[in-house]
């Protein structure tokens, strides 16, 4: 259910650049589907939690996959950091920089035994730089300018950010194809959303290809 609702949303936010005429519409509705994701936040929190802390007779799957971060989260920042973009109201900013802001310690759950693999030897990332990363800094940068970013907040978000985007040097693909969109895609939001990190030469130069 989570992930139907999440994913309608998104279709939904997307729909509303072409939809101005049901913008009210489209509004209250993502209004209701932030309030039912908030509600239901502390469940889908601990469901998460299982695949780590409850991980007998899933060892497999488990290891092949890797760790996967709770990206469910950053979906609901989505709705929040838009509706602050549509709407000004401060209480969506406030929403959205407590999501992107405590996503960094979810990493308490990471499994020790992964800390061996080549993928994580420069951290462990807070979002997955597959689709989730740039939308974790767009959270972000719909909502910098609300003024309730505290010089601590954007530590931990830039952090988080390096983190995430790291990863990319080191992942074991599965395959070029598309892919190699999609990591040139979280290298340039990284490196525009924080042009004076350390890495952000080294991302500009991996998006456009140099």
């Amino acid at each position: 259910m989570k992930i139907f609702v999440i994913a309608l949303v998104g279709f939904l936010i997307a729909s509303s650049v072409f939809a101005q005429d049901n913008d009210s519409k489209i509004i209250e509705y993502l209004k209701s589907s932030l309030a039912y994701a908030l509600d239901n936040k502390d469940n889908m929190i601990d469901n998460w939690k299982k695949q780590y802390t409850d991980i007998k007779g899933k060892e497999a799957v488990v290891e092949l996959l890797g760790y996967r971060p709770p990206d469910f989260l950053v979906s609901i920042a989505n709705i929040s950091s838009y509706l602050y973009k549509k709407t000004s109201e401060k209480k969506y900013a406030e929403i959205t920089k407590n999501i992107i802001v405590s996503s960094e310690s979810y990493r308490k759950f990471f499994p020790e035994e992964f800390r061996k693999r080549v993928e994580y030897k420069e951290g462990i990332p807070v979002v997955n730089w597959f689709r989730t990363l740039p939308i974790y800094i767009e959270c972000y940068q719909h909502t910098k300018d609300s003024g309730i970013y505290s010089k601590s907040d954007l530590e931990k978000i830039e952090e988080s950010v390096a983190s995430s985007v790291d990863i990319i040097f080191a992942f074991p693909e599965w395959g070029a194809m598309n892919r190699a969109m999609l990591r040139a895609e979280s290298c340039m939001a990284a490196a525009v959303a924080f042009p004076n990190h350390p890495h952000a030469k080294k991302l500009s130069e991996t998006h456009s290809g140099g």
